[in-house]
């Protein structure tokens, strides 16, 4: 008889739990600037924007090269801090793809205008999704008491909006 109503407790304690711990199917996050939901049965997650749930792609495939004629429309700006050592880029994606690699071309240049050095990076923002900016931040070296930087954007890696 104790079993069985320590049984009964704990069914009670559990349903308790999932009542008020556990209102929904999905659970709510806000990273950053953005609301993003997930399935708690199904672990899929969306992301909410331009007023309605898209669904996150699949991370199991490898996302592709984005084609020139949707490279053209992802821009932005970029900036050193000597400081902390760090190419901060403020990226803006007006493609239809959901962005999850760049490859950067930085080089930089002493005060005379001689070149200092010229790197290839790889950045990888959280999700880029379409219509929205994002920061890319990577550490690099040897930039203090630089004279100027270049840098353009290589590659872009992503997946097409369905």
């Amino acid at each position: 008889m104790k079993n069985i109503r320590l049984l009964f407790l704990l069914a009670i304690l559990i349903l308790a739990t999932g009542i008020f711990f556990w209102p929904t199917i999905y659970r709510y996050d806000k990273v950053g600037e953005r609301l993003l939901r997930t399935n708690r049965l199904t672990s899929k997650t969306q992301e909410y924007s331009l007023g309605s749930w898209t669904s996150h792609e699949s991370k199991s495939r490898e996302p592709e090269k984005l084609p020139y004629e949707e490279r053209k429309k992802v821009t932005g700006k970029a900036s050193i801090n000597e400081l902390l050592g760090r190419f901060t880029a403020e990226i803006y994606n007006g493609s239809s793809y959901n962005i999850q690699r760049f490859v950067f071309n930085i080089t930089l240049k002493e005060k005379d205008g001689t070149i200092r050095w010229e790197r290839i990076f790889e950045g990888m923002p959280l999700i880029l999704m379409p219509l929205s900016s994002g920061n890319v931040n990577i550490n690099i070296s040897d930039c203090k008491n630089y004279g100027n930087f270049e840098w353009r954007i290589d590659e872009i890696y992503g997946y097409k909006i369905k």
